[in-house]
């Protein structure tokens, strides 16, 4: 079964960084989290953007450097360090 992994910005996301640039500041993204969606019976779960957490969170690491690919500006990479 082929694995499909990618990243979603929630309601309250997209709501929090609209703010930041109506009001011209800068969002600053500092942690990151991943969750693999799973319940406790092995079936897989399927974000939305109406969810508030994470289902099984897996990892969680800081943020130490974001930039946007030169070639594709919706495409960010960051590098990141350290865990729980």
């Amino acid at each position: 079964m082929e694995q499909q992994f990618y990243s979603l910005l929630t309601q309250v996301g997209k709501a929090k960084l609209v703010n930041y640039h109506v009001l011209g500041k800068t969002l600053n993204l500092s942690k990151i989290q991943v969750g693999d969606g799973g319940d406790k019976k092995g079936k897989a779960g399927f974000p939305t953007e109406d969810d508030t957490k994470l289902v099984n969170l897996r990892w969680e690491g800081n943020i130490n450097c974001i930039y946007v690919d030169n070639k594709n500006e919706k495409a960010l990479y960051g590098f990141l360090g350290g865990s729980i």
